[in-house]
């Protein structure tokens, strides 16, 4: 079966407010490939989520000449992000130091990789039209229970007819892979090295609960509001 095309995410980061200037401070990212400067890399820069806020786009440019470029960042922690025609993205973490105007980061860039994967369902039948998404693990970053990053970052896919899908343009590197498909449990591959061997995912069935709610006089209870909740699936 044809490989089914990666799927855009549906949502962006919001951006940083209010953006920083100059005045603040800098990084300064240096993009690479190859052991070469690379010049006209889109790179951008991406808040760290604390306190519960999500994801945030500081900045970005494109490199120059020398495959270099500075985006204004008041201190915090910061994913860099870059990207260039024909190569993987390249991602680094940097937390910018209260008291330093500028701070460096390096970035290199490799030729694409790609994942290969099927889900299935018990019994070995395939799960079509399950959603498969790659996040990479760059870094665990404080304060974050699960693997996390800018939803521009992460990398989707579907599965096709025969529960087959196929991720190309990877970052060598680990990742994260989240299945889910409607009517089963979503599955968590908490580290996954890319290049590597085609993965076998299993999806499990949701199962359901049935009961009925009465008084205390044992008269049915119409109305009521019934909740769920387990730890296993937090």
């Amino acid at each position: 079966a044809a490989a089914p095309a990666p799927a855009t995410p549906d949502e962006t980061s919001p951006p940083l407010e209010p953006a920083a200037t100059p005045a603040d401070g800098v990084v300064d990212v240096r993009v690479t490939s190859g052991g070469e400067p690379l010049a006209g890399a889109e790179v951008r820069l991406y808040a760290a989520p604390d306190a519960g806020a999500p994801w945030r786009r500081a900045g970005s440019a494109s490199t120059d000449g020398s495959g270099a470029v500075r985006i204004p960042a008041r201190p915090g922690a910061y994913l860099v992000s870059a990207r260039a025609p024909g190569l993987a993205p390249g991602r680094a973490e940097v937390v910018r130091p209260a008291g330093d105007l500028a701070t460096r980061a390096d970035v290199s860039l490799a030729p694409p990789a790609r994942l290969d994967g099927r889900a299935s369902a018990p019994g070995g039948g395939p799960v079509a039209g399950a959603r498969v998404r790659l996040v990479p693990l760059v870094s665990r970053w404080p304060g974050l229970a699960a693997p996390s990053a800018p939803p521009e970052e992460i990398a989707e896919a579907r599965t096709d007819a025969d529960g087959a899908f196929h991720v190309a343009g990877l970052a060598p590197g680990s990742f994260a892979v989240l299945v889910d498909a409607t009517g089963s449990h979503p599955a968590l591959l908490p580290r996954v090295a890319v290049p590597g061997e085609p993965l076998a995912v299993a999806l499990e069935p949701l199962g359901a609960l049935e009961g009925s709610v009465v008084l205390e006089d044992g008269r049915p209870a119409a109305g009521a509001a019934v909740r769920a909740a387990g730890v296993d699936h937090g």
